[in-house]
């Protein structure tokens, strides 16, 4: 049924896991498409539909906290359904990625990018190519930061860079991942 979508959830003591899928999503995107073997496939339908099945599961499961590891390929929106059912979230922090479209914060060079703004994003990202894009990704995505209720870091630098870019203090926990 949904062929191009690879989405797994799974119960671990009342909190919702997830699998990736295979292709980018943002639900601002216009119906933007790309060929993947040799198949078109509809960026803004498939995160319709992934939106679509993640609030049907939550809705069904109930559950009293949901954990984001990650949201590189899945839809953003999945943040707002959460919060729009009331349900405490949770966002581990494992790169730069809700900053930064590559998650590394390094340039076109191989440098490591100054800041994020429009100006460097536009000149490095793959996915979008103008100023106007970057601008309504980068607004995308502080709304989407703003409804994640706490943040896990499991490191110093990546908590002080999302606290260095307006995300409030109390709301980023460090918590160093036990390997």
């Amino acid at each position: 049924k949904y062929k191009y979508i690879y989405f797994k959830i799974h119960l671990k003591n009342g909190i919702i896991l997830k699998s990736p899928l295979l292709v980018p999503l943002l639900p601002s995107e216009k119906e933007k498409s790309f060929k993947k073997d040799k198949k078109e496939i509809y960026l803004a339908d498939i995160g319709a539909k992934l939106d679509a099945i993640f609030k049907e599961y939550v809705q069904k499961v109930n559950p009293d906290i949901v954990h984001f590891g990650h949201l590189s390929h899945l839809s953003t929106n999945l943040i707002k359904i959460v919060k729009e059912l009331n349900i405490p979230n949770v966002y581990t922090i494992h790169d730069f990625w809700l900053f930064c479209v590559k998650g590394q914060m390094i340039n076109e060079q191989g440098n490591i990018c100054p800041k994020p703004s429009i100006k460097n994003c536009t000149k490095c990202s793959t996915y979008v190519v103008n100023e106007i894009e970057v601008e309504e990704s980068q607004k995308h995505m502080n709304n989407i930061m703003s409804m994640i209720d706490v943040y896990v870091s499991p490191s110093h630098t990546l908590r002080n860079f999302f606290i260095s870019q307006g995300i409030e203090e109390h709301k980023i926990k460090y918590l160093k991942y036990g390997f």
